[in-house]
């Protein structure tokens, strides 16, 4: 743990002028709102069904992810950095959940993103660079170790991996309609 207060003393170091704070303060609290753009743009492609069922799974992933980051951060209750250290800064308001691990923010943004990457590799790989900056921020900000954001990149991926098997398992047993042209439900004309 001394080595992550390191890191992220570092961070606050490189970014210690009001822009670096004002740059953390954005990616730490409102860059995951970005997200919203290439899962809109992805959702509201008429002709691509597929896409529009990654926005669908990319909402679902988030809120797995929102799910698992919580009951993690009850079961290890990791103490924030920046109540661990005085020597870390906190830059912005202090977040309502008191446990550090893993990155909720991390989580949801890596989930959406591994969502969209699945769905279309330009906005996935647009929206793994926002995630990356989301995750970067939390840093930044002193509200979480550099091993949150590692646990919160995993978290999202799971929770993506748990969203696809689940919903790929509700359209086998009939819950939810089958979207793909794969999947059709027309009978086919022999």
């Amino acid at each position: 743990m001394l080595g992550e207060i390191q890191i992220i003393q570092g961070i606050q170091t490189l970014f210690q002028s009001e822009a670096g704070h004002a740059f953390l303060v954005f990616c730490s609290r409102w860059l995951v709102f970005l997200l919203i753009i290439p899962v809109a743009a992805t959702g509201l492609r008429k002709r691509h069904k597929s896409l529009r069922h990654a926005a669908y799974r990319a909402a679902w992933a988030g809120v797995v992810g929102i799910v698992i980051s919580l009951l993690l951060g009850l079961a290890f209750a990791r103490m924030r950095p920046f109540r661990a250290s005085t020597d870390i800064q906190l830059l912005i308001p202090p977040p309502a959940s008191t446990y550090s691990f893993p990155s909720t923010h991390t989580s949801v943004a890596f989930a959406v993103a591994a969502a969209l990457l699945y769905g279309d590799i330009t906005l996935g790989l647009v929206a793994l660079a926002i995630a990356s900056g989301v995750a970067f921020g939390r840093v930044g900000t002193g509200v979480h170790y550099p091993s949150d954001i590692m646990a919160g990149v995993i978290t999202g991926f799971v929770a993506y991996a748990v969203t696809r098997f689940l919903h790929l398992g509700l359209e086998r047993h009939g819950i939810l309609r089958r979207r793909s042209k794969l999947y059709s439900e027309k009978p086919m004309i022999s």
